[in-house]
């Protein structure tokens, strides 16, 4: 009696593409499944494979005539899911495949908004490399990609950002407020000293008036005041 009397081809193809199982995968594939079938979501197995990082079922799937391009109800693709969660590997295979690299997420984020997210800087390099904008700004947030960076605490994607014109005193967010602001907020010393060894404007106010010293010491963030005090920062500034 046939198996698939008792199992359903289309869930196994998602169940292998979401657990990395490459047997049940090969067995949902000889039983005819359509690799390009959506979930309610509008994910396809390529998206659920590539955001949990599974190299091998990627491939198979792309051999297989997967949409490398296919968007979900968020407007991201495969490749932004792999990025967005730090698959290197998937994501070079991706863009190998042809994935497109300038496509949007729903709220305007671009693949190295992504990218920083993720925290893996040689994605981050291989994104700039393709010209991805380092100074887009998402619509939900209004936050470039050196934010979401800082917010992940990565110096080194900070650096790889900057070192490629990312805007040192760019204005983000409702309050405007620059990398530095946000920084000092988070109480990352590291993250401060590269912003300050680049010359950011340590009294660059935000738009409430706000400087970065201001809103390390509101937050107690003691290291961060004594850097900027170190730096120049005006003790005399009031927002």
């Amino acid at each position: 009696m046939s198996t698939s009397l008792f199992t359903d081809p289309k869930l196994d193809l998602y169940d292998s593409a979401y657990y990395g199982d490459v047997s049940l995968l090969q067995k949902a594939l000889k039983e005819g499944v359509d690799v390009n079938s959506r979930d309610p979501d509008r994910q396809t197995a390529l998206h659920y494979a590539s955001k949990n990082g599974h190299t091998e079922i990627v491939k198979i799937l792309l051999e297989n005539k997967a949409d490398v391009n296919a968007i979900d109800n968020h407007n991201n693709t495969p490749l932004f899911l792999a990025a967005e969660k730090g698959h290197l590997k998937v994501v070079q295979l991706l863009i190998e495949n042809q994935a497109d690299v300038m496509i949007l997420s729903h709220d305007g984020s671009n693949l190295l908004h992504a990218g920083a997210r993720g925290g893996n800087s040689d994605i981050v390099k291989l994104l700039i490399d393709k010209k991805v904008d380092v100074n887009s700004k998402d619509k939900f947030y209004q936050k470039a990609p050196i934010i979401y960076a800082i917010e992940k605490k990565s110096p080194e994607i900070v650096k790889l950002l900057l070192e490629n014109q990312a805007d040192l005193n760019a204005k983000y967010g409702n309050e405007g407020m620059t990398p530095l602001h946000f920084a000092s907020a988070r109480g990352h010393s590291e993250i401060v000293k590269i912003l300050l060894n680049k010359n950011a404007d340590v009294n660059i106010k935000n738009n409430n008036g706000t400087t970065p010293l201001i809103t390390a010491a509101m937050l107690g963030n003691v290291e961060i005041v004594k850097l900027l005090i170190a730096n120049q920062a005006d003790i005399y500034i009031r927002n």
